[in-house]
């Protein structure tokens, strides 16, 4: 058997593992439901509408639009897709290293951990609500 022919045997499978899983961009969001559904662009020809935006537990994050997406289509069949990740590099923190963590938005609003510090940058209000706020040194 020959490279080629095993390659031309795995074409199915790759087909139907493209199908599963697969990129788009956002190009819309609506929350008036009890879950975000979002329109994605998954080529310029093919869109998908209400698709669900999954969020892990007790987390939330509403992507703007041209985020990037990750989604999931059960079995292959684009009619039953979940958006399972979207990314945005537009507001990332600078100098991020690895092993750092955040959390940020477009505005550039962000909360960095590096190493042992905790960077806070933000342009409006930082807003602590707590009957009691303890900071130590």
């Amino acid at each position: 058997m020959k490279l080629s022919d095993i390659y031309a045997l795995l074409k199915p499978v790759k087909r139907r593992i493209n199908s599963i899983v697969c990129k788009a961009i956002l190009a819309g969001l609506r929350t008036d439901s009890d879950f975000p559904l979002c329109k994605v662009k998954l080529s310029k020809e093919e869109s998908l509408e209400n698709v669900e935006l999954l969020m892990p537990y007790g987390f939330f994050s509403l992507p703007s639009n041209d985020a990037q997406l990750l989604i999931l289509n059960k079995n292959g069949d684009k009619a039953q897709s979940v958006i399972i990740m979207a990314s945005d590099v537009q507001g990332k923190p600078e100098n991020v290293d690895v092993e750092d963590s955040g959390l940020y938005n477009r505005n550039g609003t962000h909360i960095l951990l590096k190493g042992n510090d905790v960077f806070i940058k933000c342009s409006g209000t930082v807003n602590v609500n707590d009957g009691n706020l303890t900071v130590e040194n």
